[in-house]
């Protein structure tokens, strides 16, 4: 037998555990069409029941957040848990999204790679995939692939940064927070020295 144990998560919010281990969090109302009460007990048929239809609602969960945007398969199953269900029930939930094509690391990197071309360091996009717990070996095969190239994105933060300026122009000082703004975006010294360098040499907006 399994005992069911329900506790409050908030105030329409419902946690129901089983044999104490925490399996999902439904709305009062939607526990309240369960029938399942705090302390009752289950057979076997009536848990793989339960646990079949929380796996249901966990997929149905993976998929509203698909509809709003991408997630890397380990982001998502954060994102699943955070909700209230089991890391079980969650790995189920993406690996079921992943099965539907909703779901799937490379094409996620690759939009990331593109919609960030331009706009941020290889360091700054990489550690940020990194967060959302995407492979690096993906990470580095998307960005060899893609061909990327720091140069755009930084000539793009000179631009926004000089303000019309000319590098030549600026104090010592000024140059030098202007670069230690560009290394903290991720960009290398040396690439940033020479951007600088070559900067005249692009008469447009990037």
């Amino acid at each position: 037998m399994t005992e069911v144990t329900i506790e409050a998560v908030s105030k329409h919010k419902m946690r129901v555990s089983l044999d104490g281990e925490p399996a999902f969090t439904v709305s009062d109302r939607k526990l309240r069409e369960t029938n399942l009460t705090d302390g009752q007990l289950l057979d076997d048929q009536q848990t793989q029941a339960l646990i079949e239809e929380a796996a249901h609602m966990a997929c149905k969960a993976a998929l509203d957040l698909l509809l709003s945007r991408d997630y890397g398969e380990l982001e998502l199953i954060r994102k699943l848990e955070m909700k209230g269900f089991s890391s079980l029930l969650s790995q189920r939930a993406a690996a079921y999204a992943a099965s539907c094509h909703y779901l799937d690391d490379e094409r996620y990197i690759r939009n990331l790679i593109e919609q960030s071309r331009g706009r941020k360091s290889r360091q700054a996009l990489q550690s940020k995939m990194q967060l959302k717990g995407l492979d690096e070996n993906l990470i580095r095969e998307a960005f060899e692939a893609a061909g990327w190239d720091d140069g755009e994105g930084l000539l793009r933060e000179l631009h926004i940064r000089l303000k019309g300026k000319a590098p030549e122009d600026l104090p010592d000082t000024e140059k030098t927070r202007l670069i230690q703004a560009c290394l903290r975006k991720g960009y290398r010294y040396q690439d940033v020295r020479r951007a600088l360098s070559d900067y005249n040499k692009h008469s447009e907006c990037p």
